[in-house]
This record gives structure tokens, C-alpha cells and sequence, in this order.
């Protein structure tokens, strides 16, 4: 079993100069403390989750740990040039020593697709071409520097993904709103493909208190204040653009907050030991990647300080 963190660079004060600073701050710490991984989202136009180039943010990562594996979950492959991609990876891959952890997404976004002229029903054909194009550019051409290619995770649980990634041994990244029976679909949809079951990781929101009721109203203002970043609720401009729009909709119903809400693993540690544990023995994941749900990044490295040395060496 891996532990990591889902890093979103969580601008929580509006001063994103401190946000960069405490985020790297807290990949360095989970290093210390003996996480496995770091997962960085991609996101654009948001001024709250500010990792619009999980490139840089890798490679600054990357330098600043030293054992620490690190992932973009994921990159929002029909908005990238395949050969630069191709080429930052390598580059990455060696630099680090083979570090990076790779996942691939369509977008949920579709202000990148407005902004770039391109159709949002397109997105996931053209995410499938564009990894078909990065497989062949690893395995056929001379993609330099010469690397191992790094393990690619499909980030999309469509049918039409899954098989794509059944075909070829991807692992699996489930949402942070997966259920359980959602990841043990996942896992039988896959097999029925491939013949084997998938490794696979899951992002789930966790908030450790003494008090068990604060911790769970402590998460649920932190996925409440998310949802409303990540929804557009700060009038910006560029969520101007899909106001009232059937994208609105499905935003809305991604980042839905009594879904987060409802599979947070909250509680005080015992109640939360009792949860990871029994998450990990019905779905047998290969990956537990936490999201703290707390307004500050002191709360954020309080609760993985307490899974690292109350939970962790019991999964």
C-alpha cells in the first residue's frame, strides 16, 4: 500500500505567493514523515487551486525532495502539444532518477475548451490519440533523454477510457467522489477487459480531531469553501463564460459537496483508522491519496502528522 496527498496548491488566505511556498512546505513535510507520494492536480483560470503548470510545480518538487515519488493527476492531455509533453517527462524522469508518477485526464473544465476553440465532446477521442501518440513517441522514437518510460495512470473511469487503459495495464486514479461500490465497478469493468484487476489509486478527503464533531464540521466548511472556489462562486470573469450553461450543471454535480462530504474519512483517530481500514480491505487499492480537509495548511500537516503515526503503520 502507497500513502500520498492530493496537492491542489490550495490558495486558502488569497495570497498565492504564501500558498506556493506552504504547499512546497507540505511536500517536503509528508517526505519527512514517510508518505510515498504527492499527486498534483491541473487546473486553469481558478485563482484558488493554483497549479495551472503541474510541470513546473513537478520539477520544483521533484528538486526540493529526494525520495518522494511525484504525480500529476492529471495532465488535461487535449489541451497539450504531445512531443513538448513527451519531452518535459523525460526530462523530468531523469532529472529526478525516475520520480514522476504520470495520470491522464480529458478535462472537466470547459473553459480551457472555449478558450482554446475546441468542441468539450471531443475531448476524450482526442485524449486517447494524444496518449496513443505518447506511447508511440516512448516506446518507438527517440524521445531524449533516453528514459524509462514512467508508469501512465488513465485518470477517467468512462467505458471508452477504461478499456483504453485495460488494454494496455494502465492503473486506475478514482475520484475523490467515488464510492465504494463505484471502484469495485471500476475494478470488474477492467477485468472483464484485461483479465486482470487494475492497481489502482483513490483521493479521499480526510480530517483527523480528538472531537469527532469538529472534525466532521471542520470538513464540512473546507468542502463547502472548495466547492464554491472550484465551482465559479467568485464571479470570475472566465466562470462568466459558462454561466447558465449545461456545463455550469455538470460542474456543479462533479464537486457536488454532499458527495465529498459523504465519503471524507472524518472522525477522531480510532473512527478514522476504523474507516481507512475497512476502505482499503473492501476495495483492495493499491494507492491511498488524502486531501486534507481543513482551511490552513498548519491543520493540513496536523491531520497527515496523525495518519502518519496513528493510522499509517496499521494499513
Amino acid at each position: 500500500m502507497r500513502h500520498g496527498i492530493f496537492a491542489l496548491f490550495e490558495n486558502l488566505e488569497n495570497d498565492e505567493k504564501k500558498s506556493f511556498k506552504e504547499a512546497f512546505k507540505t511536500i517536503k513535510f509528508i517526505e519527512k514523515l514517510g508518505f510515498d507520494e504527492a499527486w498534483i492536480s491541473e487546473h486553469h483560470f481558478n485563482s484558488f487551486s493554483l497549479t495551472s503548470s503541474p510541470v513546473a510545480l513537478a520539477a520544483y518538487a521533484l528538486a526540493k525532495t529526494k525520495r518522494l515519488k511525484i504525480g500529476v493527476a492529471g495532465f488535461i492531455l487535449p489541451a497539450y502539444d504531445t512531443l513538448r509533453l513527451a519531452s518535459d517527462i523525460s526530462n523530468l524522469e531523469a532529472i529526478s532518477g525516475g520520480r514522476l508518477i504520470t495520470g491522464f485526464a480529458k478535462g472537466s473544465f470547459p473553459i480551457i475548451d472555449k478558450v482554446q476553440g475546441r468542441n468539450p465532446n471531443l475531448n476524450r477521442k482526442i485524449m486517447l490519440e494524444k496518449l496513443d501518440e505518447l506511447n508511440f513517441m516512448f516506446d518507438e522514437l527517440n524521445i531524449t533523454p533516453k528514459v524509462n518510460k514512467p508508469q501512465f495512470y488513465m485518470a477517467s473511469v468512462h467505458d471508452e477510457s477504461l478499456g483504453f487503459a485495460a488494454r494496455r495495464g494502465y492503473p486506475i486514479l478514482a475520484s475523490i467522489r467515488s464510492s465504494i461500490d463505484d471502484v469495485l465497478s471500476i475494478k470488474e469493468r477492467y477485468k472483464k477487459i484485461a483479465g486482470f484487476y487494475p492497481k489502482m489509486g483513490l483521493i479521499r478527503a480526510i480530517n483527523i480531531n480528538k472531537n469527532k464533531d469538529k472534525s466532521s464540521l471542520e470538513a464540512s466548511k473546507a468542502i463547502s469553501f472548495f466547492f464554491k472556489a472550484m465551482t465559479g462562486a467568485q464571479n470570475e470573469a472566465t466562470f462568466e463564460m459558462v454561466k447558465d450553461s449545461e456545463y455550469e450543471k455538470l460542474r456543479n454535480e462533479f464537486f457536488d459537496p454532499k458527495l465529498l462530504q459523504k465519503f471524507a474519512i472524518t472522525g477522531d483517530v480510532k473512527e478514522c483508522k476504523k474507516q481507512v481500514l475497512e476502505l482499503v480491505k473492501a476495495t483492495n487499492i493499491d494507492h491511498i491519496i488524502l486531501k486534507p480537509a481543513a482551511l490552513s495548511y498548519k491543520r493540513h500537516k496536523e491531520i497527515l502528522k496523525d495518519y502518519d503515526r496513528r493510522i499509517m503503520p496499521y494499513v
